[in-house]
């Protein structure tokens, strides 16, 4: 991989100066985007800002290699490498790591850098990717910024950033050349146009220049490059097109490639003003549309494009650049070396899901020539991205020549399975698993094929093939396929009820990503866990775990959401909540409408008509009802029967002991008192397991028959502990999270942790003022976004992902409320309870935040040596009458903070006669006196004179 190189400027470049400004002064915004058709000088201003800012820049310009987040991420810690270091998880991440594991990975790595940087992504013509690299710019921390180019915003979801300011659009409004730019450009390429030849420019800055360089026929990009082409001398454009094959241009690589273009070509192309962006050493990039335009002229001449493409194949193969070489070779008809560079890149889509790309680099080829392998790989592509019909004639193709593989077989039993033809599904896995090697495993047969088996009825079928893939998976030591097989497992137990060993599987399996650091799959199993819980009637069990989940997902995540939000709203209806409930139930609709997700599949429509008849919502709630389906699952069957009895006031179709057999908490215990008070006879057994549950389980105590209407009281389980955040800055700074301590690099860090405990919350204007001692200086508000970055990376260890433990809201920085922030310096405190006023003193006897002089620390600890002095007196008084010896130490110390405190001198000499020591007491009154005299030209106190007198001194 390339190092980075930001462009030279061009000759007769236009110095954008309004727009350099603007992105200058725009520091505190975490994403711009430059949004505008080719010709519009996007990446000819993010160069010229590049080189002019005194921030550190790390520049990336988009290839045809980094087509997907996975590419990018490896690109920009490339870039990033003097900043952040070799970080194997980021320069060698494993394939399957989620995207957005790799944005927080980024993030976290720049949160750890002492500089504020920009980080420019240059030439993003892929949504996906854009989307991806505005979600990095959510992870990226306190002064770093994302600035990228594009040529639209469409799906970009930048609506509410630009409103809320933390994100800027610059378009062709905002790009287009002034004026004054048009004159200086004229001028300088001494070229005068008429005024109305300006005016229709409309300052667009490709038609600007091409006309300034004597091009001016006021058509498109495209027209006005190919007249500039025509231009050319004709050795140079007739050879010109050889070039559409090589992305970066030079007079060497040219003479490389065999190409008959005559010495000099490339300052006169250059002269001709063709777009190309220079990089230096003789180094240029040409744009996108011109080569385009030259790649069509060479497409057009078979033999000359096959004899260049195949030597620009075999260059980016050897240069490492197989997504190009791929295509390079399509092009040149060498298919066989298309087909044998694609395997390595199709095995990674698939690991990513990367299905769209798949189809885009297997569809270059005829799909004769792909191999059987490679066949399937497209066809499951075609599936995943919308084209099931095309996808499975592929696969029954393969199938039915005897050619499809164990992965291919996967793939027909997904699609059946999908489809609710469990038959098929099982048939197509058993197929795959008949076809496999001794000792071969393909561990995409063992979802559908246990997934078949239980839908026909053969549990232990599937908790064998869920055992092997775990025991395999353990076997190659790889965590993730771990992973993966404990929650196989943990869907087999729970379709068999076994629900406290389902939990224990998906507990283990978010362990391993919870290592890993995979914030999203952990949550959607925590999410597992508390939809388990809700099933086992553990409530408070359940809100701790959905509590987890809180802000884990984004609003694309629709299926997550929709879940959680399902949960969030069982819980509040338990809870007597009805209003919460109802507004967390219409949240998961509306997150189903927009997952285009089908609500009867997620439980809505139950969930509603649930929350209606709690409610007291009869009408509505039978209407709804009368709305359903029949149910799927055993689990719908049995909640519809519990409402059908509710809502009409019919028996229970389910007898006691089905009803006793229900694995779902709520549905057995409203069963039970359907029972009851429809068919008592049923309900005779004293020991009965379901009467006991209804007596004595917590979930039964929040769901007892009520009158239709009365909603239960409200309950709430018991709120966990705060994480404690402890600050020591009475001697040695230092702070502790959850018990551990933190280390937090920076002084100004560790200032500003205890200006924030002490002070609550601060603008970035108060907190420069107080840390700066006032200063306005651009460097160090700069530096205050450094600090502030590297205390929140610190504080973040150990912390759940949600939780920012120094967020700015309404313009200000606190530490979190969700912290519980214990600061030992207290200079304004109430007196401690006695047993513990030793300890607050011997704590305040040291110096807060020594080494630290500006003038809020100084005052600070002024305050702090006064609470020292007066603890200290009050502690010596309270030991005056039981412990002598004790007092007379604290009196001496406080005698070393405050030489002349009376109540100290006094309290010290009191002490000693206390303990006899008449010497030393006598010693401790002339010292006394003598300070008396000496600093306030004062008599020792008549009344203490008089009671000394009185022991004898």
């Amino acid at each position: 991989m390339q190092p980075p190189v930001i462009p030279r400027a061009a000759r007769f470049e236009v110095t954008r100066s309004a727009l350099l400004t603007q992105l200058a002064e725009t520091l505190d915004v975490p994403i711009i985007v430059l949004a505008a058709p080719s010709g519009y000088g996007k990446t000819t201003l993010l160069a010229q800002y590049a080189r002019s800012t005194p921030r550190r820049v790390v520049w990336c310009r988009l290839g045809e290699a980094q087509v997907s987040p996975y590419e990018v991420a490896r690109l920009i810690a490339q870039a990033a490498l003097p900043l952040i270091g070799d970080r194997p998880e980021l320069h060698h991440p494993d394939p399957r790591t989620p995207n957005d594991v790799l944005a927080q990975q980024l993030g976290a790595a720049f949160s750890q850098t002492n500089e504020n940087l920009d980080l420019i992504v240059d030439h993003v013509d892929d949504v996906t990717v854009a989307r991806w690299l505005i979600s990095l710019a959510g992870q990226l921390d306190e002064g770093h910024r994302l600035l990228l180019s594009c040529y639209s915003t469409d799906g970009l979801r930048l609506a509410r950033r630009v409103a809320d300011g933390t994100g800027l659009i610059l378009d062709a409004a905002d790009l287009k050349f002034a004026t004054e730019e048009v004159g200086g450009l004229l001028e300088a390429r001494n070229v005068s146009l008429t005024a109305a030849a300006v005016a229709q420019l409309e300052g667009w800055p490709a038609g600007v220049a091409l006309a300034a360089a004597g091009t001016h026929r006021q058509v498109g990009t495209r027209d006005l490059i190919q007249d500039t082409l025509e231009l050319l001398p004709g050795g140079i454009r007739t050879h010109l097109a050889d070039l559409a094959v090589l992305s970066l241009w030079s007079e060497a690589e040219a003479g490389r490639l065999g190409s008959a273009l005559p010495p000099g070509w490339l300052t006169q192309v250059q002269r001709a003003g063709l777009p190309m962006v220079p990089l230096g050493q003789h180094t240029y990039q040409p744009h996108r549309l011109l080569l385009e335009l030259l790649e069509r002229e060479l497409t057009a001449d078979p033999r000359r494009a096959r004899r260049f493409g195949l030597v620009a194949a075999q260059w980016a193969e050897a240069a490492g650049e197989t997504r190009r070489a791929v295509r390079l070779y399509a092009q040149a008809h060498e298919f066989a070396d298309a087909v044998r560079l694609a395997g390595d890149l199709v095995q990674g889509h698939r690991n990513r899901s990367e299905h769209r790309l798949t189809r885009q680099l297997l569809e270059q080829l005829p799909v004769d020539q792909l191999g059987a392998g490679l066949q399937a790989r497209l066809a499951w592509a075609c599936i995943e991205t919308g084209d099931t019909d095309r996808g499975e004639e592929l696969l029954l193709t393969l199938h039915r020549g005897g050619q499809l593989e164990p992965t291919g077989y996967a793939s027909l039993a997904m699609v059946y399975g999908r489809r609710g033809d469990a038959a098929l599904q099982h048939h197509y896995a058993e197929a795959g698993l008949a076809g496999l090697r001794p000792d071969e495993v393909v561990p995409a047969l063992f979802w559908p094929f246990a997934q078949a088996a239980l839908r026909q009825g053969q549990s232990e079928v599937a908790k064998d093939a869920a055992a092997r893939f775990l025991a395999w998976a353990r076997s190659q030591g790889d965590q993730i396929r771990v992973a993966e097989a404990l929650q196989l497992q943990a869907a087999v137990l729970r379709h068999t009820q076994q629900l406290e060993d389902a939990q224990s599987a998906l507990r283990q399996a978010r362990t391993v990503y919870d290592t890993l650091g995979w914030t999203v799959r952990a949550a959607a199993i925590r999410l597992d866990e508390a939809e388990l819980a809700v099933r086992r009637g553990a409530p408070h069990e359940a809100q701790s775990a959905l509590d987890e989940t809180e802000r884990c997902f984004d609003d694309e995540h629709h299926v997550y959401q929709v879940k959680r939000l399902l949960l969030k709203a069982t819980l509040a209806r338990w809870a007597g909540d009805l209003a919460a409930a109802d507004h967390a139930l219409g949240l998961a609709e509306d997150h189903a409408r927009a997952g285009q997700l089908h609500p009867g599949n997620a439980g809505l429509p139950l969930a509603r008509i649930d929350l209606l008849l709690a409610g007291g919502n009869l009408e509505h709630a039978r209407l709804q009802f009368g709305r359903l389906g029949t149910g799927k699952s055993p689990q719908e069957v049995a909640h519809q029967q519990v409402l059908q009895s509710a809502l009409f006031g019919e028996p229970l179709a389910a007898g006691v002991d089905e009803v006793r057999a229900w694995p779902d908490a709520e549905l057995r215990l409203r069963g039970w008192w359907a029972l009851l008070g429809s068919q008592p006879h049923q309900c005779t057994a004293p020991a009965d397991p379901l009467r006991q549950e209804a007596e004595v389980s917590p979930l039964a105590r929040l769901l007892r028959p009520l009158p239709i209407g009365t909603p239960p009281p409200p309950t709430s389980p018991p709120a966990p502990p705060l994480p404690a955040l402890q600050i020591t800055a009475l001697g040695d700074c230092a702070a502790r999270l959850l018990g551990q301590p933190v280390a937090i690099p920076l002084a100004k860090s560790r200032e500003l942790l205890v200006w924030l405990a002490l002070h609550g919350s601060g603008s970035r204007d108060e907190l420069v003022t107080a840390l700066w001692d006032g200063s306005a200086e651009e460097r160090h508000i700069e530096y205050l976004r450094v600090a502030i970055r590297r205390l929140r990376s610190a504080l973040r260890t150990g912390l759940p992902p949600a939780l920012d433990p120094l967020p700015y809201a309404q313009g200000r920085y606190r530490l979190s409320a969700d912290l519980e922030v214990r600061l030992d310096a207290q200079p304004d405190g109430l007196m401690p309870d006695p047993a513990v006023l030793g300890e607050v003193f011997a704590a305040h006897h040291r110096t807060f935040l020594p080494g630290t002089e500006t003038e809020w620390a100084q005052e600070v600890r002024h305050r702090c040596l006064r609470r020292a002095v007066e603890l200290g007196l009050t502690w010596g008084a309270q030991l005056l009458g039981t412990a002598p010896v004790q007092a007379a130490g604290v009196y001496r110390q406080v005698l070393q903070l405050e030489t002349w405190s009376d109540r100290a001198h006094q309290g010290l000499i009191r002490s000693l006669l206390s303990l006899n020591l008449r010497g030393e007491a006598d010693q401790a009154l002339r010292d006394y006196r003598a300070l008396l005299r000496r600093e306030f030209g004062l008599p020792l106190d008549p009344a203490f004179e008089q009671a000394l007198a009185a022991q004898g001194l």
